[in-house]
């Protein structure tokens, strides 16, 4: 494979993968401003952890196991 033909298939792979992040990001934050009860139970959940953490950030691991962080996740996807 050319490389400008490797160039061009990675310029694109990229442009597609923060395409699809920002749409989705968007999708969620757009969601969450509508629905004013679902934000406000993911910032109690969102704040539960934090308060847990004493102020630390959460890592991925904690992130991952908020159930309802991602329950709103998947179904901004359906």
């Amino acid at each position: 494979m050319r490389s400008s033909c490797a160039n061009g298939g990675l310029r694109t792979f990229t442009f597609a993968a923060m395409d699809t992040t920002s749409g989705a990001l968007c999708r969620i934050f757009w969601l969450l401003a509508t629905h004013q009860d679902i934000q406000d139970k993911l910032c109690a959940e969102i704040c539960e952890v934090k308060k847990d953490l004493d102020g630390e950030e959460p890592d991925y691991d904690r992130l991952s196991a908020m159930p309802y962080l991602d329950s709103v996740t998947r179904e901004t996807y359906d």
